[in-house]
């Protein structure tokens, strides 16, 4: 996924570049500087590991019953 992102980020740099080569103008100039900056965050930034190492951790004190789930719970005494 994160391959395709940067080649269509690189497809819309190349555009931009050809139409400020085509039509001298502020709009294309920006266009160009945006799409750059956002090739050059896209590439400085790394993916988010974190995602994948979900740790559930809970501490209770002495006699405590402890539960744990990963959605909705409705606990009865």
């Amino acid at each position: 996924m994160r391959k395709t992102l940067l080649i269509l980020n690189i497809c819309a740099y190349i555009a931009s570049l050809i139409w400020l080569y085509k039509i001298r103008d502020f709009e294309p100039l920006i266009s160009s500087i945006l799409t750059l900056a956002g090739l050059i965050g896209f590439v400085v930034t790394k993916p988010n590991k974190e995602k994948d190492k979900i740790v559930m951790k809970q501490k209770a004190g002495k006699k405590s019953r402890q539960y744990q789930s990963g959605g909705d719970m409705t606990i009865n005494n």
